[in-house]
């Protein structure tokens, strides 16, 4: 399900615009205002482009991987700690339960949103430390890329509880915003606008959006028993139903060890000195900001204005991978300042002049650290793997195949039909995803596939394909000229917003295409620009009789408004970058 929009950047070179138009799947829908997937994170947009959707998304994976792990880095490094506090961290980070355990379910935009919104902690506290305009670039880019990596729960969890934490160094003495405030401004400005092609389409089809929702949040986990998540690296724990979380492991698997949980829990215990209490208690709040979002409890009074979105919200506990990057950097902070004191040493000496001097809690630390390291690998190493996929897939897609377009339904929960279908261009109706287009169904399809054995019976099997029976709709035509009560047939091809169809003789009558219509398409029949049915939810013009051809486009106004804004947002960020300014006054 998050693979397959990616497909549509594969008609970017064949068909340039008509990649804004999503039309692969159930109708068809704005393909920028896709929420599931990541369609239009940049790494998403290049792998894709340069490797294709299946391999473009195991790349995409392993750079977040490693954007988890620089995350990681820049937050001890923006601490001033020490190299070896700095590498363990982010090696942690890389190899955590928070995001190989994702993978469970495939679900690579969380790894890209978990990642993301690492590099917003990092970022913002570099902007803290720093207080310049590279900086506010640096926050508003990461902002960016958190907007653009899918799903919506790390986004969601960023918002309620990274992001307020950061009032700590935005209030002075007296509760009043200090000079830092304008550039966090500035750098979430800077975020909308370089965001702003997914933000657009989004929120214009955000009135016809309705999500599967949960008012009972039967999958959170209690608040009393997330924590335990850092520290479990059972993976038969994760499958059953126990201390309140259900067996769904990539909700909860936040694994990194009792050595990181340990070290972290000192140094919260210990608090720093004056010049670091700030950051201190910034990591303090925000790791209670998180576990109270991820067990449901701010986020019921945060969002108590909006139940139905609130609702939405199904799987809060999600947010607590947030707690991750925290958890390493305090343990990291904690190790750095062991490392810090006089320890003993060993010294060994030889004739004539030589002497080998080892500092012995180097070698009484390194076994912990490199014992969490592998730890939390071999945890990890369990849920990334690949699929093999069906070798039986592109048979029967293949013999599904028509000259003209048509909807095609495969068995349904089968989500393994949708890269094939869209790498072969056909287009599936009846596929589960977790929103729908408020008031529209599905189109009939042409043509089914079917396992139950007594679909052989029905008058319109037609034969069976390795155990899939198909079954023939001929009815359920794309394209078609409706007078009346008769149909006739059109031909037509589709390639996402750019739909061509040819009417061979046909009566006077209305053209009925059956692509859901939204604002932003447009029609051309025999050259000449018609308007179309904005009552009818499927595309639709009316046609005189005799031959035609028509074109339809979908051209809206959102996507085009959205690059100018994201140019504008790069230009602003050039600028900020090279601008000469004067350093805030301190607090």
């Amino acid at each position: 399900m998050v693979v397959s929009p990616n497909y549509i950047w594969t008609l970017l070179s064949r068909c340039g615009d008509c990649v804004f138009w999503n039309g692969m799947i159930n109708g068809g829908y704005p393909a920028f205002a896709e929420l599931h997937g990541a369609l239009l994170h940049p790494i998403t947009i290049l792998t894709t482009l340069l490797q294709g959707p299946i391999n473009g998304v195991k790349t995409n994976l392993i750079l977040h991987l490693a954007l988890a792990g620089f995350a990681q880095w820049w937050l001890a490094r923006s601490l001033n700690l020490s190299l070896v506090p700095r590498l363990w961290s982010a090696m942690m980070a890389v190899a955590g339960g928070h995001l190989a355990g994702r993978m469970e379910m495939g679900l690579f935009p969380l790894v890209m949103s978990t990642a993301s919104a690492s590099l917003v902690l990092a970022a913002g506290l570099d902007l803290v430390v720093k207080k310049n305009n590279r900086a506010v670039v640096g926050l508003g880019l990461c902002l960016a890329l958190l907007l653009l990596s899918g799903q919506g729960y790390l986004q969601i969890g960023t918002l309620v509880t990274l992001l307020p934490a950061f009032l700590i160094f935005l209030l002075d003495g007296r509760f009043r915003f200090n000079a830092l405030t304008g550039k966090f401004i500035l750098a979430g400005l800077l975020a909308v606008l370089l965001s702003a092609t997914f933000l657009l389409p989004f929120l214009r089809f955000y009135p016809q959006f309705v999500k599967d929702i949960d008012p009972y949040f039967s999958s959170t986990q209690p608040l009393e028993y997330l924590p335990l998540n850092l520290v479990i690296r059972d993976e038969s724990f994760f499958r059953i139903q126990t201390l309140g979380k259900q067996p769904f492991p990539y909700i909860y698997t936040n694994y990194v060890g009792w050595v990181a949980v340990a070290l972290a829990l000192g140094r919260l215990f210990h608090p720093p000195s004056s010049d670091k209490r700030r950051l201190y208690f910034y990591f303090l709040t925000a790791l209670v900001l998180v576990f109270l979002a991820a067990s449901a409890i701010s986020l019921k009074t945060v969002f108590s204005f909006a139940p139905e979105f609130l609702n939405g919200i199904r799987n809060p506990s999600l947010i607590a991978g947030l707690s991750v990057p925290l958890v390493l950097v305090l343990a990291a902070w904690a190790l750095d300042d062991l490392f810090s004191q006089p320890m003993p040493r060993l010294s060994l000496s030889w004739p004539p002049d030589y002497t080998l001097s080892v500092n012995l809690f180097w070698v009484v630390i390194a076994i912990p650290l490199v014992w969490s390291l592998k730890s939390t690998h071999d945890f990890s190493r369990f849920w990334l793997v690949t699929t093999p996929a069906g070798k039986d897939l592109p048979t029967v897609l293949q013999s599904i195949r028509t000259p003209s377009t048509q909807w095609t339904r495969m068995p349904l929960g089968e989500h393994f039909w949708q890269p094939d279908a869209a790498e072969m261009g056909l287009k599936l109706s009846g596929v589960f995803r977790p929103w729908h287009w408020k008031n529209r169904m599905s189109p009939d399809p042409y043509l089914e596939g079917a396992r139950a054995e007594e679909v052989k019976n029905f008058p319109e099997y037609t034969y069976t394909v390795d155990g899939i029976h198909l079954l023939a709709f001929p009815e359920n035509e794309y394209a078609f000229v409706k007078t009346g009560n008769r149909q006739s047939a059109c031909q037509a091809e589709a390639n996402g917003g750019h739909i061509r169809v040819t009417c061979e003789n046909n009566p006077a009558g209305q053209l009925m295409v059956m692509e859901n219509y939204f604002s932003g398409w447009v029609a051309r029949c025999n050259g000449e620009r018609l308007s179309l049915d904005q009552r009818s939810p499927w595309l639709s013009v009316w046609l005189p009789a005799g031959r035609n051809e028509c074109q339809f486009h979908y051209r809206p106004w959102d996507v085009y408004t959205g690059i100018a804004l994201n140019l504008f947002g790069v230009v602003l960020a050039v600028y900020l970058w090279r601008k000469a300014e004067r350093p805030l006054p301190p607090d």
